[in-house]
């Protein structure tokens, strides 16, 4: 009699587990979800953003220079009374090449904190993610497999006790259906707690 309201019970939490797996993602589903909001991954495109900028930095010419230049003058705070005044802006240009290869070389730096740093985390929580689903998969499968195994114990137990009603089977019979259907009993609680 105690099986029975165990069994029950169980029934009871796996039609909640059912309506929970109803909802549940798909795994492309869960690695998109995991893929636009995992912090480690909104770090690595952080960093990539951060090598592109410093690449677009590299391809800049440096910042002009404003030169003031006074001549002649009497002391060193008496601006009014100068011999000769000079203003310039003055631009620093660098060979071609030197640009090209400087600009080049930033933007495969940048390339390879994209390469090394953000698709190897992609890749990473990716693998994660499906690791993940893959034993939330099988335990699930596995859940189900022992209720299954239960419902037949079940029937078991109740055919046992027609036969022993009938007369077919000893008591012995029914006991050990009994105790199988306690233990598996057990093994879905297990399973779920699991799960």
């Amino acid at each position: 009699m105690y099986c029975r309201y165990v069994i029950a019970g169980l029934a009871i939490g796996y039609l909640s587990l059912a309506n929970t797996a109803a909802n549940a993602l798909a795994r492309e589903d869960a690695i998109q979800l995991a893929l636009e909001e995992n912090p480690e991954v909104i770090a690595a495109q952080k960093a990539w953003e951060a090598a592109r900028a410093r690449s677009t930095q590299a391809r800049a010419l440096p910042d002009p220079e404003l030169e003031l230049e006074y001549e002649e003058l009497p002391g060193m705070t008496r601006f009014g009374e100068f011999g000769e005044r000079a203003f310039g802006v003055t631009q620093q240009l660098e060979s071609p090449l030197k640009w090209w290869r400087r600009s080049s070389a930033a933007s495969q730096a940048a390339e390879a904190v994209r390469l090394g740093v953000f698709e190897m985390t992609r890749l990473d929580i990716s693998t994660r993610v499906k690791v993940a689903y893959d034993r939330v998969l099988f335990k699930v499968k596995r859940h189900e497999h022992i209720r299954q195994n239960l419902q037949l114990a079940e029937d078991f137990l109740n055919k046992a006790q027609l036969r022993l009603e009938a007369g077919d089977v000893p008591q012995l019979e029914v006991l050990r259906a009994e105790v199988e259907a306690g233990r598996a009993a057990n093994r879905l609680s297990q399973a779920r707690n699991e799960l």
